[in-house]
């Protein structure tokens, strides 16, 4: 969307102040999951079922990268096939705004929208 499209009330929050571009979050975290290295669906498939098995809130915030390796290590209903470390290990390097992609596409059940690469 270019700049100019856009109407002036847009950059307008509820209190009449300055404010991004309404869905300027959801363009972001569509930007940085389509950044992250690509994972196998069976391991984007593990990483929904474990973001659908815990409490996300606020407190995610401060380091999700580590939460989500956290909820990794800790589940025990992981298929043989899923190496947990290596997960866990590739959670961890996520910035903060790639492992928000990821959780928020796994809350919605979007994780086809990830980057994909077959399984060896």
């Amino acid at each position: 969307m270019a700049l100019s499209s856009l109407a002036w009330c847009d950059y307008l929050d509820d209190a009449g102040g300055r404010a991004l571009p309404v869905g300027t979050l959801a363009r972001l975290l569509d930007f940085e999951a389509h950044a992250i290295a690509a994972l196998p669906a069976f391991l984007q498939r593990a990483l929904e079922w474990i973001v659908r098995s815990v409490v996300i809130d606020t407190t995610w915030l401060h380091d999700p990268a580590a939460f989500l390796a956290e909820g990794v290590d800790e589940a025990d209903d992981l298929s043989d096939a899923v190496d947990a470390a290596a997960l866990a290990a590739v959670c961890r390097s996520w910035s903060r705004v790639q492992a928000l992609a990821v959780i928020d596409a796994c809350l919605r059940s979007q994780t086809e929208t990830l980057p994909t690469r077959p399984h060896c």
